[in-house]
């Protein structure tokens, strides 16, 4: 699993063009990697927080400065589940 977190890891990191599809299947990727245990509810709930929230800031006009603080505070935290998860394996 560490090899598959820190391969996601990599890849939410790189997100650049077209970054709220990306970031909402990488986000997706990682949610499904968990789902197969009752451990890691905590993060499933944060990951799906995160991606309600890719949804709406989403849709803000392109130019929106709350579009952009939004979608960089979403990656972030998505980045730091994984860095836990990673310290927990």
């Amino acid at each position: 699993m560490n090899d598959e977190l820190l391969a996601l890891q990599s890849k939410v990191s790189g997100v650049i063009y077209n970054p709220f599809i990306n970031l909402k299947d990488l986000a997706k990727d990682l949610k499904k990697m968990l789902a197969g245990t009752d451990k890691y509810k905590d993060e499933i709930a944060k990951l799906d927080a995160a991606l309600i929230s890719l949804d709406e800031f989403e849709h803000l006009p392109y130019g929106n400065l709350e579009r952009i603080k939004g979608f960089n505070k979403i990656k972030s935290n998505i980045l730091r589940i994984t860095k836990e998860l990673l310290s927990s394996q």
